[in-house]
């Protein structure tokens, strides 16, 4: 029965993508309606590439912070696994030793 029921959905679904991109062609085919929708678009445009060249800075400085600190981070995890190694292998040497 679920299957049925996203049939249905799927078929209405592509029905109002239909209608969509009906409507957004009936819109584009006017001259002057194609031309406002590539000036918003390249607005659109600029506006992202201008917040991208703001934050493209910022966001190597992060990385190659990140970068920086990658050895370190290794180290610590590299000790902390030794250091669990060792607290297994005595817990299983008392664990032997007590006949366990």
């Amino acid at each position: 029965m679920p299957v049925e029921k996203n049939k249905g959905l799927g078929m209405l679904g592509a029905a109002a993508i239909g209608a969509a991109a009906g409507a957004a062609a009936a819109y584009l085919s006017d001259e002057k309606n194609r031309q406002k929708a590539m000036g918003k678009a390249r607005e659109l445009a600029g506006k992202a590439q201008d917040k991208l060249d703001q934050v493209a800075p910022e966001a190597g400085e992060k990385m190659e912070e990140i970068r920086s600190r990658v050895p370190e981070y290794a180290s610590d995890i590299k000790r902390k696994a030794a250091g669990q190694g060792q607290s297994i292998k005595a817990k299983d040497k008392v664990k032997s030793s007590s006949g366990q």
